[in-house]
């Protein structure tokens, strides 16, 4: 055989060796990034408002707070992130105040206070979230969960307007106070609250491997219009 022959074998033949050798080496790792369709869904059993997220809902004095609930559809990799749409609904305690008060003229004077109750309301919406991964660490993975959607208010509110004493100058010097008073009604929460929400997700996240294809993820920071802790699983379908 030609010498040159024999030279381009060998070469072919270290060519399929590498090759062989590099496929054994990178297969674990693409199959190990390999993605696929799951299920996602996380708790948050308090969560307390971020008043500039809150302040979209309703405006005024007050703090509002609750539990959060999520599920929906997945897509990722077991040592890798994740990504997915979820539906969301928000309780917010009941009976959480909301107190505006108005403006008035001439100054001084006192101003109708209108103050807002919530009765059974939550919000209930639309997410997105992405999930990568930045560090592996044996079954443990540590990452960031960004994502925002809409939500919707539902339910009922009280809202009371109290009015303040009027005092009135008589002609003959004398003062006529008029005592002031209280109104209240109970009404759809659509006619009192804003009715789409900007709900806004920013947390760090520790994963871990519980079971095949299975993530427990344990996350904080802000989560729709406040700020809490976030127990979640994903299940990735058919990831070992």
């Amino acid at each position: 055989m030609p010498m040159h022959r024999r030279v381009s074998v060998r070469l072919v033949r270290a060519w399929v060796t590498a090759g062989i050798l590099l496929a054994g080496a990178v297969a674990p790792a693409v199959a190990e990034a390999q993605s696929h369709w799951g299920v996602a869904a996380s708790f948050i059993p308090q969560w307390t408002e971020y008043k500039k997220l809150r302040e979209v809902l309703i405006d005024g004095e007050g703090e509002l707070e609750g539990s959060q609930v999520t599920i929906g559809i997945a897509r990722g990799s077991v040592r890798g992130g994740d990504w997915g749409v979820s539906f969301v609904r928000m309780p917010i305690k009941d009976g959480a105040a909301i107190a505006n008060p108005g403006e008035c003229e001439p100054q001084p004077c006192q101003p109708v206070v209108q103050t807002v109750t919530m009765r059974g309301v939550h919000l209930q919406g639309v997410e997105g979230h992405w999930s990568p991964t930045f560090v592996n660490i044996g079954r443990v993975q540590v990452g960031a969960t960004i994502g925002g959607g809409i939500g919707m208010p539902r339910g009922t509110v009280e809202d009371q307007l109290e009015f303040p004493d009027n005092v009135i100058d008589l002609p003959n010097g004398q003062l006529l106070v008029i005592p002031g008073f209280r109104d209240s009604m109970t009404l759809p929460v659509e006619e009192v609250l804003r009715q789409q929400v900007p709900l806004v997700y920013a947390e760090a996240h520790a994963n871990v491997i519980a079971a095949p294809g299975l993530k427990v993820r344990v996350s904080g920071g802000l989560n729709g219009i406040g700020t809490g802790v976030r127990i979640g699983l994903v299940y990735l379908i058919g990831a070992n």
